[in-house]
């Protein structure tokens, strides 16, 4: 079973997402508005609730709008506390650009809390690692791998069109930037630090 958040930020036209059997949807405050929208029934929402003026909801858990957390920081702790570990977060991007850094950011807190955190903007699909991990090749064409938080040591990439073995990655090295999968899957492994992964269409 899985997390799955809606944020305020971009998500497109509603096409992007399919719902699983077990799928505990949380929306971000103004994340509810997508889900009114795409006929998406969701199971709480978190917020402030500063960006969202019109709803009509049951289950709410509601914060004062003076406050330290972003309201996708809010969702994202909701998930953890009821022990989720495979946590999806929509509408993260676009928009304003200190929210989505800051929605990427949030990826460390859910690494670091054991679960694995994928943010899915239709056009880019993020994740963060700190260990080995497969990636499907699927419909986005190419793979981006920069490191996150200072260097990686220990990167090795398999199944894909520039291969790296046991490389130290700097932390300006973009030497990771527009690679390609080129098997059914890549094969990504560092040792020590965290890689952000991005694939995108185009």
């Amino acid at each position: 079973m899985r997390a799955v958040i809606f944020s305020g930020g971009e998500i497109g036209d509603g096409t992007f997402y399919t719902k699983r059997e077990g799928d505990y949807i949380i929306c971000a405050d103004s994340g509810y508005g997508y889900c009114s929208a795409f006929d998406i029934t969701p199971d709480i929402l978190i917020g402030d609730f500063d960006s969202l003026s019109d709803y009509e909801f049951e289950n709410i858990i509601r914060y004062k709008k003076e406050k330290d957390e972003t309201d996708t920081l809010l969702a994202v702790n909701l998930a953890l506390e009821k022990g989720y570990k495979d946590i999806v977060i929509y509408g993260a991007l676009g928009g304003r650009e200190d929210h989505s850094i800051a929605n990427i950011y949030l990826l460390k807190k859910i690494v670091d809390s054991g679960a694995e955190g994928i943010i899915e903007g239709g056009k880019n699909r993020i994740m963060l690692i700190n260990k080995s991990t497969k990636i499907k090749r699927g419909n986005l064409k190419y793979l981006s791998v920069i490191p996150l938080f200072g260097g990686a040591e220990g990167v090795t990439l398999h199944g894909v069109k520039y291969p790296l073995e046991n490389y130290e990655m700097a932390a300006d090295d973009t030497i990771g930037v527009s690679n390609e999968i080129v098997s059914d899957c890549g094969e990504i492994t560092v040792e020590k630090g965290y890689l952000l992964i991005i694939m995108s269409s185009d």
